[in-house]
């Protein structure tokens, strides 16, 4: 009986581990607790422009699509900026199988132009899932919520 009950421990204990483990890598969980994707994408979308909001490239860069960070160090990509956010807000999503548009409002004020005037915006962004995960795709005529062209693309 002992043996048994010791079996059941040590396989739940393995079994949390993992857990642990793959949480703290950043792996997305949500089939886990059966969350659906729009929800997921929903949170991975507040992430990428509240990040933005707040001016941490970072963050924003390792929500970018697996192939664009190949393509466009972070040293280019933390240059982008022409646009200061002031507000964001998700405001719907749009899923099909593994790509989805999710539409922002957003305001904004250009400080290269010496005005605090903010214009208000909506942006169709889109996402694509990859594995589990769900990436931001920039847009290809490299505008600040796509971010400029790769260096290959400017020649």
């Amino acid at each position: 009986m002992r043996s048994k009950l010791r079996s059941k421990h040590g396989r739940l204990a393995v079994t949390l581990a993992v857990l642990i483990l793959l949480m703290g890598r950043g792996v997305s969980y949500g089939w886990l607790f059966g969350q659906d994707d729009s929800k997921i994408l929903r949170e991975r979308a507040k992430k990428y422009w509240n990040s933005k909001l707040t001016g941490d490239m970072i963050t924003c860069y390792q929500l970018e699509e697996p192939d664009y960070r190949e393509k466009v160090p972070i040293s280019v990509y933390t240059r982008t900026g022409t646009l200061v956010f002031k507000e964001v807000k998700i405001k719907d999503i749009n899923i099909s199988d593994d790509n989805a548009t999710v539409t922002v409002d957003i305001k904004y004020f250009i400080p290269a132009l010496g005005s605090k005037h903010v214009f208000p915006s909506e942006v169709k962004d889109k996402w694509k899932k990859i594995g589990s995960e769900w990436y931001h795709v920039p847009e290809k005529n490299g505008s600040e919520t796509g971010h400029k062209k790769t260096l290959k693309e400017r020649r």
